[in-house]
């Protein structure tokens, strides 16, 4: 629950952690403990006019209580009016989790920024927001976080392994997850291969946010061939980097979540057998770049 913390082997195959038994936790996991804030702190301020993709530079209604330095939450509303123009309201009474029968407050887009400039009642941010925002939106910037994290936690040169059953070829009696990370910025997932879990080999959470995972390789999942499985790389968070990664026998090998409010970005990744394809997951997630991403099916 602290962090500044470096776990580090010797190389791929030659430092080894297995997880044994029969329980479905992840091997190794990322975050901070305890409840977070239920709301960041302060009263909403509007966003006023509009602001396009990419945008940085955000006019309020009043920025008092504002400086420079400050974090701040910019909550854009997924409205009655936002959902039915996508036709999103149009499968009523289709499946219970409301997957294409959207309601209202079900797809907020949330981001986490910093202010690195004042000027009047207009804010400049430190990364830009991945969608349009209008007045009418309901959009509105609120200051401080909306969770606690740990920081600055790497993870490298590691091979991860999830024993199970061999005598059963479709075993989920076992770790599902290779290494989850939620709650905590500033993380780096390098050099480390995975081995036999079910679900996902690198689990990214929507508490996530500056990770990196690179040169990490995801093969021999066990598991049955079906929904929540195989996610090998999957990211509901922002501001995540996806580099030189590999994945055979997925299914969803290279996975974006409910409502992720990015950029999330997977670069020069490969899939080989993949049983399924790479992307959104049943949802709306906004600001996902795939660049050199090759995904080839095992038919």
């Amino acid at each position: 629950d602290v962090g500044g913390v470096v776990l580090r082997g010797t190389g791929e195959g030659a430092t080894t952690i297995v997880a044994t038994g029969v329980d479905r936790r992840p091997l190794i996991a990322v975050g901070a403990r305890g409840a977070a804030p239920d709301v960041p702190v302060g009263a909403d301020m509007r966003i006023m006019g509009e602001a396009p993709v990419g945008a940085l530079r955000l006019t309020l209604e009043t920025t008092e209580g504002l400086s420079v330095g400050d974090a701040v939450v910019i909550r854009r509303s997924s409205t009655a009016q936002w959902i039915a123009a996508l036709g999103m309201d149009a499968f009523v009474g289709w499946r219970p989790e409301t997957r294409l029968n959207w309601k209202p407050g079900s797809r907020d887009v949330v981001w986490e920024r910093r202010v690195v400039a004042v000027e009047g009642r207009t804010i400049i941010l430190d990364a830009p927001l991945t969608m349009a925002l209008a007045a009418g939106d309901g959009a509105a910037v609120r200051r401080g976080v909306s969770a606690s994290r740990i920081r600055e936690v790497g993870v490298e040169n590691l091979t991860l392994i999830s024993r199970h059953d061999p005598a059963r070829s479709a075993d989920e009696d076992h770790s599902w997850t290779g290494i989850a990370v939620d709650r905590a910025e500033d993380i780096w997932l390098r050099h480390v291969a995975f081995e036999g879990f079910v679900g996902s080999a690198i689990d990214l959470g929507p508490d996530s946010r500056r990770v990196t995972v690179q040169d990490v390789d995801g093969r021999r999942p066990v598991s049955e061939i079906g929904g929540l499985r195989r996610r090998t790389f999957y990211t509901a968070g922002q501001q995540t980097l996806f580099q030189r990664c590999s994945s055979t026998d997925g299914i969803h090998d290279f996975a974006v979540g409910h409502a992720a409010a990015g950029p999330n970005v997977f670069v020069d990744c490969t899939a080989t057998d993949a049983h399924g394809d790479s992307g959104t997951l049943e949802s709306w997630a906004t600001g996902v770049l795939f660049d050199g991403v090759k995904v080839r099916g095992g038919g």
